[in-house]
């Protein structure tokens, strides 16, 4: 598939999972292109992309501002935090899930300048990358962009876990200010939840409620007659993690808040 963006306008974009209804039309949260299928023997690599579906805007009815830039930091190794999803979310371990005692999705971005001129990988000591971000774009409010990235989505080693949702934290930035200059609350739309300890994204007018950008990995091998319904996992970065590998220097101002 080519990187192109899409010319679908906002008002006619379909409501699907993670859209929320707004009074102009549907209103879509940045979301994930693919699902991945996966079994109990083996992953599967996925050449992948965000959705960006409307710029950024301080709430319903709001015009939207243009997106300029983008940042995405994706759930790694022991810190990784790990939950089985239902009507109270509660602790489970990678090894359950995946059998290995972390994640590693191995990720990497693909060089494409069709949306955003620049983007850079950020690693840590080992090489490990952590986070991916793009700037020096801009996208139209009435276009739909897409922002590549690879990642190696891990097998699925229990038959009763149906899916495996991998969340990202995404910021679109449409503005390089912080909240002390941000009376209208639309500098940057953070696709993310504070649930795992974010000390530095708090504003409650920019971040998520509930919803995180969320990588889908199916289980082939789900077993309902033994499972039932089953049940499904998520995965997401840490608070630290969100914190350390989140803020961009060309839209987030230092000290805190952003």
């Amino acid at each position: 598939m080519s990187f192109q963006m899409t010319t679908k306008k906002l008002a006619a974009y379909s409501v699907a999972a993670g859209l929320i209804a707004a009074s102009q039309g549907a209103f879509a949260h940045t979301g994930v292109r693919d699902t991945v299928d996966v079994t109990s023997l083996s992953g599967a690599a996925s050449y992948n992309a965000f959705t960006i579906t409307h710029g950024c805007a301080a709430g319903e009815g709001a015009e939207p501002i243009p997106v300029i830039g983008q940042s995405a930091v994706f759930p790694y190794g022991e810190s990784a935090v790990w939950v089985k999803l239902g009507a109270v979310n509660t602790p489970t371990t990678a090894q359950d899930v995946i059998g290995a005692p972390s994640i590693n999705l191995a990720v990497a971005g693909i060089q494409d300048s069709s949306v955003f001129a620049v983007q850079n990988e950020e690693a840590d000591e080992l090489g490990v990358v952590h986070a991916i971000n793009w700037k020096k774009g801009k996208i139209d409010t009435t276009l739909y962009g897409l922002t590549q990235f690879r990642v190696s989505a891990p097998k699925i080693v229990d038959k009763c876990v149906s899916k495996l949702r991998i969340r990202m934290a995404v910021a679109n930035w449409c503005k390089k200010s912080n909240e002390a200059n941000d009376p209208d609350n639309n500098r940057a739309d953070w696709w993310f939840t504070a649930e795992t300890g974010t000390t530095k994204f708090t504003d409650p007018d920019v971040i998520q409620p509930s919803y995180w950008t969320t990588l889908t990995v199916n289980n082939l091998e789900f077993d309902p007659v033994a499972c039932g319904t089953g049940y499904e996992v998520a995965v997401m970065p840490s608070g630290a993690d969100i914190d350390k590998y989140l803020p961009h220097p060309a839209f987030t101002l230092n000290p805190a808040p952003f």
